[in-house]
């Protein structure tokens, strides 16, 4: 299971995003330029930390900030 309850800011941009999604198959994600998704994509590798909520997948917590 993937798990995100997640909030960060870059400039005046801002990703609220919480979802959950089971580990199989293939997971895309699509949406306009601008949407967040490379965002998303740098908190999930641990390449950005949320300024708030967690990030776990499979059980192990990456992120926990409040």
């Amino acid at each position: 299971m993937i798990e995100v309850d997640v909030r960060k800011t870059h400039g005046s941009f801002r990703l609220d995003l919480a979802f959950q999604t089971p580990i199989k198959g293939v997971l895309g994600l699509v949406g306009p330029s601008g949407a967040g998704k490379s965002t998303l994509f740098a908190l999930l590798s641990g390449l950005s930390a949320p300024e708030a909520g967690p990030i776990a997948i499979g059980g192990l917590t990456l992120f926990a900030h409040q």
